[in-house]
């Protein structure tokens, strides 16, 4: 399998989850991010892609960085993960800004015990309560988005979703997923989440 050809710049950030979650250090890290975005135009990139929840905060809620995000869109594509507050419930998404506009992909697979309950709905309650102080499970989208850059067609899969194979069961043929494996650490969950994708790649045929 070829991957597409174009010029796609995989932005890897190295920050401890705590320090994400941290009001201080989130400015920094967003000026990172615009950095690392106007780094990619200067490389001459077809695209630029952010880890998921690259920017620690819901960005639908943070319009000024939206029009910074817009405003680079006209130089290159950009996909980046964040959160998305919707009617008081929470989304864990990718954002794709191009040509000046603005799309959100919502995670379509949850990470079950990790941003949702499995258990039947009065068990989910008391298991969120004893073990989640109470929070909610995030909400998820019907079905995976698709977008394009250059005429190419690539799926959206995000963290645990880009492992399971309802991302690939219609044959995508190439599909960028991000992830915070920052969660992951320490373990051997990067590198479980690795040889999943390498099995996916070769058993849909698809490039990832």
């Amino acid at each position: 399998k070829s991957p597409p050809n174009l010029k796609i710049e995989l932005v890897k950030t190295n920050i401890d989850q705590n320090d994400k979650s941290n009001d201080a250090f989130k400015l920094k890290i967003t000026k990172e991010n615009l950095a690392y975005i106007d780094n990619a135009v200067k490389n001459n990139a077809d695209l630029v892609v952010l880890p998921e929840t690259a920017f620690p905060y819901f960005l639908n809620e943070s319009p000024e960085i939206i029009e910074l995000l817009k405003e680079r869109s006209f130089y290159i594509p950009i996909l980046t993960g964040s959160l998305k507050l919707h009617n008081n419930m929470v989304y864990n998404s990718s954002y794709f800004f191009k040509n000046g506009e603005m799309r959100i992909f919502d995670k379509v697979v949850a990470v079950p015990f990790g941003e949702v309950n499995p258990l039947p709905k009065f068990m989910s309650k008391i298991v969120n309560d004893l073990f989640f102080d109470g929070a909610e499970d995030y909400k998820t989208a019907d079905k995976p988005s698709d977008f394009d850059v250059k005429g190419t067609l690539f799926r959206n899969a995000i963290c645990y979703e880009a492992t399971n194979e309802t991302i690939y069961a219609d044959r995508a043929k190439f599909v960028i997923a991000t992830s915070n494996n920052a969660w992951f650490m320490p373990s051997l969950g990067a590198v479980m989440q690795e040889v999943l994708m390498a099995h996916i790649s070769q058993k849909f045929d698809v490039v990832i």
